[in-house]
């Protein structure tokens, strides 16, 4: 579980997802509420 979020760093475009989650975008919280 650790392993992916190094990864998501390395390869951010390849994991959309992930990537918004090392990010921390706001759109991601919207989607939720």
């Amino acid at each position: 579980m650790e392993e992916w979020r190094c990864n998501s760093k390395a390869v951010p475009e390849e994991d959309p997802i992930q990537t918004a989650r090392t990010q921390r975008r706001p759109k991601r919280r919207r989607r939720r509420q």
